[in-house]
């Protein structure tokens, strides 16, 4: 009986539970939260893909509704390249290309039974990498 009455205080002629401060606010724990996902969000960033031919695909094919198929099914073709990096106009062209890696994807809309691509999209995307 006294490790109940102990847990348990009365207030307005009913039992209830102590509060006592033994515990986190959820303020405190608010706070953590955000300084653990700030500093996680800040580790992420520095991060850097170093082996971009991992990323250098071809032949990946979808079907009309965007989902993975066979090749035979397929009615676009994506393909994942790494291209040297272009900078129009700077001079200093030579020295970026060590901090900066270009990748070309090429989506190819070619359904099946046509002999010829009907469209052909390309974009380059600009990774920035660590100077290796």
């Amino acid at each position: 009986m006294n490790l109940l009455h102990s847990c348990i205080s009365e207030q307005n002629g009913e039992l209830a539970p102590e509060r006592g401060g033994s515990g986190f606010s959820l303020v405190e724990v608010t706070l953590a939260l955000g300084v653990v996902s700030f500093a996680l969000l800040a580790i992420s960033g520095q991060s850097v893909v170093s082996d971009f031919a991992a990323l250098a695909v071809s032949g990946l094919n979808f079907n009309e509704n965007g989902q993975a198929c066979r090749a035979a099914d397929a009615h676009y073709t994506v393909g994942v390249t790494k291209v040297p990096p272009d900078f129009p106009g700077s001079s200093h062209a030579v020295a970026l290309t060590t901090s900066l890696t270009a990748l070309r994807v090429e989506i190819v809309h070619k359904p099946p039974g046509v002999s010829t691509p009907q469209a052909t999209n390309s974009y380059t995307i600009m990774v920035a990498n660590s100077g290796k």
